[in-house]
């Protein structure tokens, strides 16, 4: 029981972003990325994991900033993982998009109070049907490259995980599921090297007028909430 719900938590909290709106044809490699649909100017995701007895003091969230393009330009992640002020959310890092060469985009992301790089990222579409992430850290030798296989709708059927983040194996499948609207529906999590398998179901979503997810909880086999997604949008031009 630790074991699936534990594994459902630790995907969707790194994963949240990955199929979780209904997508469009024609997008931006970030609106692809973090599933964001029509002209998004920000977006505040908030992260609510108080089911679990560890978080249950804490807050966070974060504010993606999109340009009139669809681009990420920059990323605030907010917390209150600190003694001195508890229960207060301040910011902690900062991810900045830092350039573009050819069809690949890199990110850096800093720590707020210092401006100490932490990790670099890129994003690149490797073709019609295939979305390249990696990530590795500022310090030691930690790398991860994720592969995600797109539909014709820019929808993320599968993705697959590997390499080490901070000395943890990152080594998941996840198989996104979707119901005749194309709106996300469940996930498969796999541990490729466990080859354990769990399984989180979508429930209560709401969406606004652009498709985009208001809210939803994600719940394990025997329905019991592993992690709930609260987001807010603006956007460039009124719907």
């Amino acid at each position: 029981m630790y074991f699936r719900r534990s594994l459902i938590s630790t995907t969707i909290v790194m994963c949240t972003l990955t199929s979780c709106s209904q997508a469009q044809d024609r997008k931006t490699i970030d609106q692809i990325f973090y599933e964001v649909s029509g002209p998004v100017k920000t977006m505040t995701e908030r992260q609510d994991m108080t089911h679990m007895a560890a978080y249950s003091k804490d807050t966070s969230y974060s504010i993606y900033y999109f340009s009139p393009k669809g681009d990420l330009s920059k990323i605030e992640f907010y917390n209150s993982f600190h003694e001195d002020k508890p229960g207060v959310a301040t910011i902690g890092n900062i991810t900045y998009f830092k350039k573009q060469q050819g069809d690949k985009r890199f990110y850096t992301k800093i720590q707020a109070d210092n401006k100490f790089e932490t990790e670099y990222y890129t994003l690149q579409k490797v073709n019609a049907t295939t979305l390249k992430y990696n990530l590795s850290a500022a310090m030691g030798k930690d790398t991860m490259t994720k592969v995600f296989t797109l539909n014709k709708h820019n929808r993320f059927t599968q993705s697959v995980s590997s390499g080490r983040v901070y000395r943890f194996p990152a080594t998941k499948k996840l198989d996104y599921f979707y119901d005749e609207q194309g709106k996300p529906e469940r996930i498969i999590v796999t541990d490729t090297e466990t080859k354990q398998s769990v399984e989180a179901t979508l429930k209560n979503a709401t969406y606004d007028q652009y498709g985009n997810m208001l809210q939803g909880t994600y719940t394990d086999p025997d329905n019991k909430t592993v992690y709930t997604i609260n987001r807010s949008y603006t956007y460039y031009t009124a719907p």
